[in-house]
């Protein structure tokens, strides 16, 4: 069995359709994983193969099983942006809201700090939870904002995002946008009547942040 599934990662990394879809017929590996802790499932997910996907979904894999990083194949696929790849697996189960088990990421937060606002919206519209919280506190619409990921913030709002939750240390998405000196998104928080004010743990706000900073387009924000 066990030559058996270290072809079947063979196959996979080598795109082989045929031989994919023989190995899964007679070996019982779905569970198994390959020295990088990966199942064909997430193996397959990584590579992008659509077609390989498709047939190991076939078989009914666990969805949930993650790699040595907390990953989920639906995780990895929004991290990817691999926007086909996110509708097969939520339509094979897969739950748009399961997060990594060691950071507490969600898909759609993975989205909005890498992909693009074509795979938040995909995850909104299959039911993610704009407002999920990572073990850290963060937000959807907090990654986006500190990663400067402006469209995918665009995205979240427009499907209610809260403007105003707060992570562990008390901070907003407004506060990290402006932490990071990210203006354009500050300037959409704002707009949406995000909390200049709000102050975190250490008793700083965006307002405070903004005064600090030499450009006078942040102190005109909030003025």
């Amino acid at each position: 069995m066990l030559k058996s599934c270290e072809q079947l990662f063979a196959a996979i990394v080598a795109c082989d359709l045929a031989a994919v879809k023989a190995l899964l017929t007679s070996t019982c590996c779905l569970e198994q994983t390959d020295p990088s802790g990966c199942t064909p499932l997430l193996k397959a997910t990584m590579a992008g193969y659509t077609e390989i996907v498709d047939e190991v979904l076939k078989h009914e894999p666990k969805l949930e099983v993650t790699d040595e990083d907390g990953n989920t194949a639906l995780i990895l696929a929004a991290t990817l942006n691999r926007i086909e790849l996110v509708r097969k697996l939520v339509q094979a189960g897969a739950d748009t809201n399961n997060q990594n088990s060691d950071t507490g990421d969600t898909p759609l937060m993975r989205s909005s700090a890498f992909g693009t606002a074509e795979c938040v919206m995909t995850l909104l519209e299959l039911g993610a939870d704009p407002n999920a919280q990572g073990k850290t506190g963060s937000t959807a619409l907090m990654c986006a904002a500190y990663n400067n990921q402006i469209d995918c913030a665009r995205a979240l709002l427009r499907w209610d995002a809260s403007v105003d939750m707060i992570d562990r240390r008390g901070r907003t998405a407004l506060y990290h946008a402006v932490a990071y000196e990210h203006f354009d998104i500050a300037r959409l928080l704002t707009d949406h009547r995000a909390d200049p004010d709000a102050r975190d743990l250490e008793g700083l706000s965006p307002r405070i942040l903004a005064a600090k900073m030499s450009d006078s387009r942040w102190s005109l924000l909030f003025s």
